[in-house]
């Protein structure tokens, strides 16, 4: 909840200090009223991602005491790695097909890709890459070597379940058709109005 109120206000004042610059062209560079309002919206960022952020460390500390931090670190690194493949080569590489409405299921075929044309290589060097970024003052979440180096002292599970997470849903193939019909109308809304 409070997230995405953050999210909105941070939204709003970023919308509003780009249409105030928009309107005002080279007179806002001399406006005093628009560097108030600039400073108070690094300000505002600077408060609000702290807040974020010791919220995404709690939220990573009771998943660690719940699921244990072994659990925890693998189901991240896996949710990191192939979430940044995803956004790698999905939306680069596919978006064109998406218009065309190519895909049925674009998760199948991100499998394909990640099986297929990835080597072991490539993947631990998104992971070393991952693991190098350098943290900001800015940024609403922690980084994902900040998010594993606070994990690591809290209690490990002692049992491990391998049962995929997919074994949730009654019928997980049906939901990925549905997320790629919303993918494909998310894209072609963003192609249509830009």
């Amino acid at each position: 909840m409070y997230n995405r109120f953050l999210a909105q206000v941070s939204l709003s004042i970023a919308v509003a200090r780009i249409d105030m610059a928009r309107s005002g062209g080279w007179v806002t560079w001399i406006n005093p009223f628009y560097w108030f309002f600039f400073l108070y919206s690094l300000s505002y960022n600077l408060l609000s991602s702290g807040f974020s952020r010791s919220r995404e460390f709690l939220a990573d500390r009771m998943a660690c005491s719940l699921y244990g931090a072994n659990v925890f670190t693998s189901a991240l690194t896996k949710v990191v790695t192939d979430g940044s493949l995803f956004e790698l080569t999905i939306y680069e590489n596919i978006f064109a097909k998406l218009k065309k409405k190519a895909y049925i299921n674009i998760y199948e075929e991100f499998r394909k890709f990640r099986e297929q044309a990835l080597t072991k290589e490539e993947r631990e060097k998104l992971y070393r890459k991952l693991l190098d970024e350098k943290p900001s003052v800015f940024a609403s979440h922690p980084t994902f070597a900040e998010r594993v180096k606070a994990a690591e002292p809290l209690p490990k599970a002692k049992k491990l379940d391998t049962t995929s997470a997919m074994a949730l849903f009654e019928k997980p193939v049906e939901i990925e058709k549905e997320m790629t019909d919303f993918l494909t109308a998310y894209v072609n809304a963003r192609i249509r109005y830009r």
